[in-house]
């Protein structure tokens, strides 16, 4: 079954998801909601932005996810969008 990676927006959190995630997993299906999503977490500094978020897709990798689902609110749609492209083969 397909998993899906529920992504939050700016100034949220991976808890921003938590009514949908239970929902999801009660009905046997596959979520994950991170902080960052697709992000790992980094140090707030000028150097970390929407270019960091989209490379750095480690909750994919780490969880070996293939033929996910990339859920993304508000700020997260550019996210998943530009991480979509990256990681397609997956």
């Amino acid at each position: 079954m397909t998993d899906f990676v529920l992504v939050h927006g700016a100034w949220h959190g991976g808890w921003c998801w938590r009514y949908v995630a239970d929902r999801l997993r009660l009905a046997g299906i596959g979520c994950h909601a991170d902080a960052h999503g697709l992000a790992s977490v980094a140090p707030a500094h000028a150097d970390v932005g929407l270019d960091t978020h989209i490379t750095t897709s480690s909750l994919i990798h780490w969880e070996e996810l293939s033929d996910a689902v990339l859920v993304g609110h508000s700020y997260a749609g550019y996210v998943v969008s530009g991480a979509a492209e990256q990681i397609a083969a997956r």
